[in-house]
């Protein structure tokens, strides 16, 4: 995180946690689009977990409320737990714009920047 753009804003990263095996869901523009609606929708699929940061923002770790005990793992590892000192866990309806819905499109341009359906989206400021 310490790299900074040409403006002096942070980079944007993202990081997705997916089932052993599964890269090849997220290896072209529709079925990342897939995954992530259904990581979003209904917390199926092989996405398990989402790390995403925008230019100065926190980084954001997007699970489902019963994570995988791989992804439960990986946040203890990452000293990611609800006694966590100075970790902030926002109710879902409080995160405006980085909900994961609104930051879809940023993770889908980011993976394909050249792909003409990315050239469309609208994108989070």
């Amino acid at each position: 995180m310490l790299q900074l753009n040409e403006d002096g804003y942070a980079r944007e990263l993202t990081l997705l946690g997916l089932d052993a095996g599964e890269a090849n869901k997220v290896d072209s523009f529709t079925m990342l689009r897939v995954t992530l609606d259904n990581f979003s929708d209904s917390a199926q699929g092989p996405l398990k977990l989402a790390v995403y940061q925008f230019d100065d923002s926190p980084t954001y770790v997007f699970f489902p409320s019963e994570p995988h005990p791989v992804v439960d793992n990986l946040l203890r590892t990452w000293d990611l737990t609800p006694m966590t000192a100075g970790l902030t866990k926002l109710a879902y309806r409080k995160l405006r714009r980085t909900a994961f819905e609104r930051v879809k499109n940023n993770i889908l341009r980011l993976a394909f920047p050249n792909d003409p359906q990315s050239q469309i989206l609208k994108c989070v400021p």
